[in-house]
């Protein structure tokens, strides 16, 4: 029994160029030039690029040992720095980053800085602003906002421009273009191109959109596949990319 135990911790270390990191472990790739943190999850070696907050100034610069671009002056850079253990790297003092939270990624729903004086951080979760729509909708799984989708305009015959290539009747006009009675498409939201995982369909000269009713998950770590748009149980989903691979 317990060699059986010894072996399946084994089993879930990751080996990387002949350093050994244990389950949950976080380190800097070397082999990648790009600014980038990898975790071993279950000894399975996932890699994420770095995600940056934006910024408000026109010229911002990236001080040394940071991926993200920062608004601070080189002339008035603070003094003094601190260890994040999410992506094992030092920050300075007035700059501000998303935290690493393994094996899921970078976070964009917080927001971190260096406490000045000490070689603390601070993370605080990010507001999100107030809509005035009754729907709103997530871009993404990973986003933590809802935004507001594009208002569907419906098109009458009792346009008082009418044109030769007049719309039938039941077609409906959402973001300037025109969709034919019955016709499903994936919507255009501005600022963040084509939402996949939300279908919209015409009816009768009203668009109606909606998002897939996924299936109610009962475990406690949750992931989200490459190009799917609900999400599963890490557990299952791991184990089924185990057995693909072996």
């Amino acid at each position: 029994m317990e060699n059986n135990l010894v072996e399946e911790d084994i089993s879930r270390r990751c080996n990387v160029d002949g350093v050994l990191y244990d389950d949950g472990d976080s380190w800097v790739p070397k082999a990648v030039k790009k600014c980038a943190t990898c975790s071993c999850h279950r000894g399975r070696v996932i890699c994420h690029e770095a995600v940056c907050p934006p910024v408000s100034c026109k010229d911002p610069v990236k001080l040394s040992g940071e991926c993200c671009p920062t608004c601070i002056s080189r002339n008035k850079i603070a003094s003094g720095k601190c260890f994040f253990h999410g992506d094992k790297r030092q920050h300075h003092v007035g700059t501000m980053w998303y935290p690493y939270v393994p094996p899921f990624g970078y976070s964009t729903c917080a927001i971190c800085s260096c406490v000045p004086g000490r070689n603390e951080y601070n993370c605080t979760r990010i507001r999100c602003p107030k809509l005035d729509c009754p729907d709103p909708i997530r871009l993404r799984g990973t986003d933590c906002c809802k935004v507001c989708p594009v208002k569907p305009v419906t098109l009458t015959r009792k346009s008082k421009n009418v044109q030769q290539d007049a719309p039938k009747k039941g077609d409906c006009s959402v973001g300037g273009k025109r969709f034919d009675n019955g016709e499903e498409w994936n919507p255009r939201i501005t600022n963040f191109g084509t939402e996949k995982c939300v279908t919209c369909k015409c009816k009768n000269g009203k668009a109606k959109c909606r998002r897939p009713r996924c299936p109610r998950l009962h475990c406690r770590r949750k992931t989200r596949p490459s190009g799917s748009c609900c999400r599963v149980c890490a557990a299952n989903f791991f184990g089924l990319l185990r057995s693909l691979r072996s």
